[in-house]
């Protein structure tokens, strides 16, 4: 039977991530995490199968991906201990801290180069720029405020109906 990276994990109690960590560190895999490559190695227990769907035209709806599963046999040849999953469960998280202040830095160094092309502006254009974004968060928080008031009110309305309702069939069975 062919098992996934995920379904192969859960004999492990690992998650899918961390089961294709493993077998990249095992040889059975190669690359980054969201982009690998099965080895020589990793050939003779994976069979990958590519699909296809979307009615062509534009490339957003034109979805393609690979599924790869592995052969039962292939845990005959891993070597999973519970060091190494410690060991592979560190550097993953390690390398989700990495990513996520990597995107900060990035996210800082554009909010820096946003506000110096706001700088050189005209200072009326500036001001505009800053009534603009003022509108669109008021906004924003307006519409947030009334979906919230709507996600709070549609229950107590459903509870008045079923009371009312439940009140009309009393006076219907007491009238009778």
């Amino acid at each position: 039977m062919q098992k996934s990276a995920r379904i192969l994990g859960k004999d492990y109690g690992l998650t899918g991530q961390e089961m294709n960590y493993i077998l990249m560190k095992e040889g059975f895999l190669e690359g980054e995490p969201g982009n690998y490559n099965l080895t020589e190695k990793g050939l003779k227990f994976a069979h990958e199968k590519d699909f296809h769907r979307g009615p062509g035209g534009y490339s957003m709806y034109n979805r393609y991906w690979t599924t790869r599963t592995y052969d039962d046999s292939i845990s005959q040849e891993l070597n999973i201990t519970d060091d190494l999953i410690s060991d592979v469960r560190a550097e993953l998280a390690e390398r989700r801290k990495f990513n996520r202040l990597n995107n900060i830095a990035e996210s800082y160094v554009d909010m820096k180069d946003d506000l110096s092309k706001i700088s050189e502006k005209q200072p009326n254009e500036s001001i505009d720029l800053i009534k603009k974004i003022g509108l669109i968060g008021i906004g924003i928080i307006c519409v947030a405020g009334i979906g919230y008031g709507i996600y709070k009110l549609v229950p107590r309305i459903k509870k008045r109906n079923k009371r009312i309702s439940e009140a009309e069939e009393k006076t219907e069975n007491e009238d009778n």
